[in-house]
């Protein structure tokens, strides 16, 4: 789950962590940031850093942030390769359709093309791919 916030504070962050996360047993990989230090305590998470900004990008033990910026360098690759510019209003749909990606990274193209056929809103009907022609369809 990647959700666009119009801030990084913890009053922001806090309440979609509880949503998405659940929180027996669970541990939660971070960077070095502030925000994060009450995880423990607050949501009873247990709770690991990657101090990045002493050049550690592991701990040795299986500490890492790796996934998350795995999915974010994918995301910015999306938009540079593929849409070159998107718009600020949207950008929740880019993140969603990177989400579907990354989460499927390891299926096969026609189980993703299945899964995302599946998922589509509503019903598709002939008439439906009728109306986007410019040449009527008697």
């Amino acid at each position: 789950v990647a959700i666009k916030t119009d801030n990084t504070t913890r009053e922001t962050v806090f309440p979609l962590i509880s949503q998405f996360v659940e929180g027996s047993g669970t541990i939660v990989y971070t960077d070095e940031s502030r925000i994060y230090t009450a995880l423990t305590k607050d949501l009873g998470l247990a709770h690991l850093t990657c101090n990045h900004s002493e050049k550690l990008f592991s701990d040795g033990n299986g500490t890492h942030t790796n996934g998350i910026e795995g999915f974010w360098s994918h995301f910015k690759r999306m938009v540079d390769g593929i849409y070159h510019h998107i718009s600020v209003d949207y950008i929740q749909c880019y993140i969603d359709e990177e989400c579907f990606r990354w989460n499927t990274r390891k299926d096969k193209e026609s189980k993703r093309f299945e899964m995302l056929f599946k998922t589509c809103i509503g019903k598709f009907t002939y008439n439906d791919v009728c109306s986007f022609s410019t040449k009527k369809i008697a």
